[in-house]
């Protein structure tokens, strides 16, 4: 057998070219997606990224149809010894739930009964010290709040905490 022998590679200077991007298209099954982000939101002591994203299938003389949006955006400001991490998303659902009626139905006096919308919000603050050399204990804590809510009357709030520490 051959040992494996380490590959030598030259260093890699080239700065990243893809921190922006679209796609976008339309498909077969009435398909509509959208999906754009970037990274080029920043300066010397600030980080950002933007996310957005929206997919629509609805099939012709059927029921059957669905929908996707999502919108993110996260930051981080950058101390001497700590960043400052937060972010706020939204994502609304949309689906038509047709199983159990057949495909046969092809009007609309069910399609309330079978619309389901869902949406969720959520929003983030943290605190993290700086790794530098020397550093023995971390920390993170995060706090968060979200909000559900859908056509059919549920709704939900809830706040998360989460301290990580480490030494």
């Amino acid at each position: 057998s051959i040992p494996l022998r380490p590959l030598a590679l030259g260093i890699d200077n080239e700065e990243d070219r893809y921190d922006s991007y679209i796609a976008a298209g339309i498909g077969n099954i009435g398909s509509i997606f959208f999906d754009a982000g970037t990274a080029k939101i920043n300066s010397e002591n600030f980080q950002s990224t933007f996310h957005a994203k929206h997919l629509r299938q609805k099939q012709q003389n059927s029921l059957r149809q669905q929908s996707n949006t999502e919108i993110a955006y996260n930051a981080t400001y950058l101390l001497d010894k700590h960043d400052i991490i937060g972010g706020i998303s939204f994502d609304r659902n949309a689906v038509v739930h047709y199983g159990g009626l057949g495909d046969t139905i092809l009007n609309d006096a069910h399609k309330d009964s079978l619309f389901h919308r869902y949406n969720n919000f959520d929003i983030h603050l943290g605190y993290a010290n700086v790794l530098t050399e020397g550093t023995t204990f971390t920390y993170a804590p995060t706090i968060k709040y979200g909000f559900y809510s859908d056509n059919r009357g549920a709704l939900e709030h809830n706040i998360g905490v989460n301290i990580p520490l480490k030494y």
